[in-house]
């Protein structure tokens, strides 16, 4: 099972087990198979970041020499950056912790 509990899984299953009920803030919520597939009881469609068109008007303020994706679709998200601004774009290699490999 995946959840967002994390190292406290077992608190919550124990809580569970005592009545509790639990709950997920996610832009996912809008899925119909989002509460199943999250193993919560409830969930509400709220999302604390942005989305692909921020993310771009966000790197066009900022005008950076680089810009680094991860997460997601961070090829396809380095390609529109480099053609939609110019800006050197480049994804985060899979399990790349810091910047040290484009150095």
């Amino acid at each position: 099972m995946t959840t967002g509990y994390g190292n406290d899984l077992a608190r919550v299953e124990h809580l569970r087990k005592h009545g509790a009920k639990t709950a997920a803030f996610s832009g996912w919520a809008l899925d119909r198979d989002f509460i199943r597939s999250s193993s919560v009881d409830e969930a509400f469609p709220v999302s604390d970041h942005c989305g692909f068109d921020e993310l771009t008007e966000f790197v066009k303020k900022c005008d950076p020499e680089t810009v680094f994706t991860t997460h997601g679709f961070s090829k396809e998200f380095a390609l529109h950056i480099k053609k939609s601004t110019g800006i050197d774009a480049q994804p985060m290699v899979s399990r790349q912790r810091t910047l040290d490999h484009f150095c």
